[in-house]
């Protein structure tokens, strides 16, 4: 899923000993699921149930499994990079640019600095037991959410986590996305770390296949 990259943002402390129990680094899930013709060309599966997505980040490190149809793959990313495993293979692709995985966390005030678009407020919302702000964007030029143009977005008022987006690419395709489940619970270590048995390879050559 391509989101757009900006840190999770920090919850004040009252007093020096609550500051002193609270995690060095924030961390959220979100389990979420993906309409829309814009996601049917991108998986080339037409899913009857959409695209699902469960979203983790902790620190400066995401992960993001995305199952489409039959099709599942899981991709990671730390400040060495990003990496993808499709179908279970026991290899892992790097990724750059647009197909690296990226946070859907967003500056609660300023959600259009990042996607360099025009930005305009719309209503509120309640989503999932959170109150979410609501933004209209515009000619976002494919740095909205999943690699929209136009749309709306929902973020969490507390922490600029994206709750649900409508939203249209500069071809035209369609996209709906719905967070189902949102957790700011500690999320383990070891959930970013690829599979042991998984070995990073470097760029493949086109028409490459992985057996």
């Amino acid at each position: 899923m391509r989101v757009m990259c900006i840190a999770l943002a920090s919850v004040l402390a009252t007093s020096a000993a609550v500051a002193a129990d609270e995690p060095k680094e924030k961390s959220y899930t979100v389990s979420a699921i993906g309409m829309g013709d814009g996601y049917r060309y991108a998986s080339k599966e037409e899913g009857k149930d959409g695209t699902a997505f469960t979203v983790r980040q902790k620190g400066d490190r995401l992960r993001m499994d995305i199952t489409a149809g039959s099709h599942h793959g899981t991709a990671w990313r730390d400040e060495k990079g990003s990496w993808m495993v499709a179908n279970d293979q026991p290899v892992a692709l790097p990724l750059s640019g647009k197909a690296m995985p990226k946070p859907i966390v967003y500056d609660v005030d300023a959600p259009c600095r990042a996607m360099s678009a025009t930005c305009s407020r719309t209503e509120p919302r309640l989503l999932l037991g959170h109150r979410a702000v609501g933004w209209e964007f515009r000619h976002a030029g494919g740095r909205g959410p999943d690699g929209t143009d136009n749309g709306t977005i929902w973020i969490d008022e507390d922490t600029g986590v994206l709750l649900e987006m409508r939203g249209d690419d500069v071809g035209n395709r369609h996209y709906e996305w719905h967070a189902l489940r949102v957790s700011y619970e500690a999320i383990p270590d070891g959930l970013f770390d690829l599979p042991s048995d998984v070995a990073k390879v470097g760029t493949m050559k086109p028409g490459t296949k992985v057996k």
